[in-house]
């Protein structure tokens, strides 16, 4: 006798074929679904493409970059970032720098080997500005990098309502463009999973694909002028591979 299959089951297995599976107690069978793979794009440094487990930064997505403590930090976060723009720009592809905070050192991305980085650096005056030419970036290029600096102080006069308004529409932004978005931050306390770090009504925290954390920076020589940036690099978080990675990376300056 042929077995019968209610029509609950029936429903089940519908909704399973519409979703690329089959039960197999029911109508048939098929493959487990495989995760889709986010498009990525190289940073030039293998080391941390290795450590990132994508083997890049997400296109399309938010890699934060949590730089050491305003005592600490002599440019890590800018010698880093530019690295890898240079890269995009060895590819032929387009690079943007939105400086929230004045904080962006142009000269010292140069010497990391960012060509004309004068030219690709905008320091809005509001935040209205700021996201309008985020919008004109995200469309454009191929790589934005958003300066933040320290979070409680860069949104020190927004309430926190407005906040939300902020990341909500940063987040329609980023899922609208193919760009690759490296959001740069401060850390106000010494470790990146303190709440402090993240004002009211903006986790950045919870926007991003990935977290880098530049866990230690130390610059050669001591004395005199600096040539070699050495950096230990963790991934402190990510929604994409397993975090917990480190690296270690070392960046010569030009002249």
């Amino acid at each position: 006798m042929a077995k019968k299959i209610g029509m609950g089951r029936v429903f089940q297995n519908l909704a399973g074929l519409l979703a690329g599976r089959f039960d197999r107690g029911g109508l048939g069978w098929a493959a487990p679904s495989v995760p889709r793979r986010p498009v990525v794009a190289s940073t030039g440094l293998r080391g941390l493409d290795t450590a990132l487990g994508i083997g890049g930064l997400p296109a399309g997505g938010v890699t934060e970059l949590v730089g050491s403590p305003r005592e600490q930090s002599a440019g890590g976060v800018v010698c880093l970032s530019a690295r890898i723009a240079a890269h995009f720009q060895h590819r032929q592809q387009m690079v943007a720098i939105i400086d929230l905070t004045g904080s962006y050192d142009a000269a010292l991305a140069e010497q990391c080997g960012l060509a004309a980085a004068h030219h690709l650096l905008s320091r809005p005056r509001t935040l209205r500005a700021a996201l309008k030419r985020l919008e004109q970036a995200a469309r454009q290029v191929d790589l934005v990098i958003v300066c933040l600096g320290m979070l409680s102080e860069t949104l020190a006069q927004v309430p926190p309502a407005l906040r939300r308004t902020l990341l909500a529409r940063l987040r329609r932004i980023v899922r609208s463009s193919s760009a690759a978005f490296l959001l740069l931050t401060t850390p106000q306390e010494k470790h990146p999973f303190h709440p402090l770090n993240y004002p009211r009504g903006f986790p950045l925290d919870r926007l991003a694909e990935i977290r880098l954390w530049i866990q230690e920076e130390h610059w050669l020589p001591r004395r005199g002028p600096k040539t070699t940036c050495r950096l230990q690099v963790a991934v402190v978080d990510s929604r994409l591979a397993a975090p917990g990675k480190g690296v270690s990376l070392r960046i010569k300056l030009s002249p």
